[in-house]
């Protein structure tokens, strides 16, 4: 488990690097929104009538109620984000989204994230890592360690009922 946690953080490191020197350091909301369009994806901000039309028209009114942002890709390649959000809940998470795009966790679809808990992990460190300047302290660090071991233990672990219990199988 640790060889393959320092590979995925050694891996998302080196997406984030190339990213921060790609906006010359600046990760500022234009910086972000110009490399996300670099990558082929369109932005959306929903929670205004023209993004709340786009939720239509692609049929995702549902999904944007239970986010503050996500990837479509079906008939486009999309980033929607809220609108609402503060300035720098927005940085947070197109960040997010863009470490979802360079590491190559979208196939086709909104839900196709191919491990899911993992994957929504190693976005939030490649988001970590691109706020902190490409690296994370001791403590964000060990915070992605225990959860990584976290999800990857949750992901291992079946539950069935048996006769009124759990039993791990």
């Amino acid at each position: 488990m640790a060889k393959e946690y320092g590979v995925t953080v050694n891996r998302i490191r080196k997406e984030a690097t190339k990213v921060r020197k790609a906006m010359n350091g600046n990760v500022t909301l234009e910086a972000i929104v110009a490399y996300i369009k670099q990558t082929g994806h369109g932005i959306v901000y929903f929670n205004i009538p023209w993004g709340d039309e786009e939720l239509r028209r692609y049929d995702l009114v549902d999904t944007a109620k239970t986010k503050k942002g996500f990837v479509y890709h079906q008939i486009a390649q999309i980033v929607f984000i809220d609108d609402t959000l503060p300035h720098t809940d927005k940085i947070r998470v197109l960040l997010h989204e863009l470490g979802h795009i360079v590491l190559g966790h979208i196939d086709e679809g909104v839900f196709a994230l191919k491990d899911h808990g993992i994957q929504e992990l190693e976005a939030h460190t490649f988001a970590r890592m691109m706020l902190d300047g490409g690296h994370m302290t001791t403590d964000n660090h060990w915070f992605a360690i225990t959860a990584m071991i976290c999800v990857v233990m949750l992901a291992g672990l079946k539950l069935s009922i048996v006769k009124g219990g759990a039993t791990n199988g």
